[in-house]
């Protein structure tokens, strides 16, 4: 008798664990586990547990957990069957082989599917395609056979942005989702049922520009990193009705900056859920409610959803609450007396506008605005030269240790800076930090810290001065006209730092 398996935080999916333990069909495993079946819609989408602190569990040497339990998948012994049949004659048999299929669906910023771009995937070990550049399908979608043990990969998408597309570009992404399961007789090659097949959805951090820039800027690439078999369910009890970590994942996937995939009920996934709703025109409740994994699981999860900007507007109800669109991602208006669709936008004060510009300011009030908040205190915005080496200098009379985690923060030419003061510490205060200014101005301002520079605004915000400090962050993430951000758990410092490229 084989283990059963124990679904966990790892990537794992049913057609893996029927090939690990002897099945040649995946379905038969599947039929062999009615109880898991009563409990999951899709046998590709099943529950890996979570880490809600608020619940616990025994895994399986009995020892308690923190967090809901993952599915358990039943293994049993593989059946074995003789056939009879006369010596010296040819006995021909078919077998079922399992396939899997690895679905994409690449969308830029505003949801709508990548355009004039090429992939390369790479599935353990495996590129695909083999020799050049992979086309998209049309809708954005990418379908691809890989091997029926593959777990992880990586998407390369390559493509020519405009100037606002290059400026609003962040980092690699993770991306969890599941695996399509197949069969086929012989040596043909069947696609998947469609009761098996969806696809996981990526975002890249661009958008399109209306005004777009004479000057084509260089091809790019934004990297993905994929977890195949991770996706957890929605619109189920995973392990509840409020399917947290499924929501917090599809979230992710889409861009909206949910945070870590915990199954916590926290403020970044509370502002993510917010701001998701917002965009889908649905009730705005920052919960992972009917409405909302309706919409997710439409939008996300199936193949061929539209976006909400391809999709026409559509009547909701007029009975003080709204309900989402019949179709795939569609958008809504609520009519005059619906009560439920919107927030009335609140009052957002910002102490220290002065010390930035118009641009970075307003950023910062829609980042604001994202996370539910009303105020936050500009500490630092805009410097000089001059400024630049006195706040440096400020900040590293506090002690050695300020020293070394400002060489990490402002890389090898403000490391250059650093060196002055080191040096001259114990020289006339004014006499320090004129050196230290002209070595400012010698390696580039804009070298040095994006507070001194031409091309970026740079601002730093008082966590004392913000109601919700996690919401705050995942806001910033989130929004496209925020390049960085360092937060005080990331740089032990005093503030949250924000980079904003200036506008055109």
């Amino acid at each position: 008798m084989a283990d059963d398996v124990i679904l966990s935080e790892i990537s794992d999916h049913l057609v893996r664990i029927a090939s690990a333990n002897g099945y040649n069909d995946w379905r038969t495993l599947w039929e062999a586990n009615t109880e898991l079946k009563q409990k999951r819609k899709k046998p590709f989408v099943l529950f890996h547990g979570d880490k809600n602190p608020d619940v616990t569990h025994q895994d399986a040497g009995g020892h308690e957990k923190k967090g809901a339990a993952g599915d358990t998948v039943k293994v049993p012994d593989p059946q074995s069957t003789q056939e009879s049949g006369g010596t010296d004659a040819h006995h021909p048999f078919q077998t079922s082989t399992d396939k899997v299929f690895l679905r994409l669906r690449v969308l830029d910023e505003t949801l709508v599917a990548m355009k004039d771009a090429t992939y390369n995937l790479y599935v353990d070990g495996i590129k695909y395609p083999a020799d050049g550049d992979g086309q998209f399908e049309a809708g954005g979608m990418i379908n691809q056979e890989v091997r029926k043990t593959a777990i992880t990969g990586k998407l390369v998408v390559k493509y020519t942005p405009t100037k606002a597309q290059q400026e609003a570009l962040t980092g690699p992404t993770t991306i969890e989702g599941q695996s399509a399961g197949g069969s086929s007789s012989g040596s043909s090659s069947s696609s998947t049922s469609d009761t098996t097949t969806s696809s996981q959805t990526a975002t890249t951090a661009s958008s399109p520009s209306s005004g777009q820039d004479e000057t084509t800027p260089d091809p790019i690439e934004v990297v993905f990193h994929l977890r195949i078999g991770r996706l957890d369910p929605i619109q189920e009890d995973a392990p509840d009705e409020k399917c947290l970590s499924g929501a917090q994942q599809r979230l992710n996937n889409l861009g909206f900056g949910a945070g870590r995939v915990n199954g916590i009920d926290n403020s970044s996934t509370k502002a993510a859920l917010r701001s998701y709703q917002r965009r889908m025109k649905i009730t705005v409740t920052g919960d992972s409610d009917a409405d909302t994994q309706k919409s997710l699981a439409e939008f996300h999860d199936q193949p061929g959803s539209a976006s909400p900007t391809e999709q026409p507007e559509q009547s909701a109800s007029t009975s003080g609450s709204s309900s989402t669109a019949s179709s795939s991602g569609g958008t809504q208006a609520a009519s005059s007396d619906s009560t439920s669709e919107t927030e009335a936008a609140p009052t957002i004060t910002i102490t220290g506008r002065e010390k930035t510009s118009a641009r970075a300011a307003g950023v910062l009030e829609a980042v604001l605005k994202e996370a539910s908040l009303t105020a936050a205190t500009i500490i630092s915005g805009s410097r000089t030269p001059a400024e630049q080496a006195r706040a440096m200098y400020d900040a590293f009379a506090s002690g050695d240790r300020n020293i070394r985690n400002h060489r990490k923060l402002y890389g090898p030419k403000g490391g250059e800076v650093i060196d002055i003061y080191v040096v001259r510490r114990r020289d006339a205060k004014d006499a320090v930090i004129g050196s230290m200014e002209d070595k400012i101005k010698s390696v580039g301002p804009e070298n040095v810290s994006k507070h001194c520079g031409t091309t970026h605004d740079a601002i730093d915000v008082d966590p004392a001065s913000l109601e919700n400090r996690a919401a705050f962050a995942a806001a910033a993430r989130a929004n496209s006209d925020v390049e960085k951000l360092t937060t005080p758990e990331d740089n032990n410092e005093q503030a949250y730092h924000l980079e904003i490229p200036k506008g055109s």
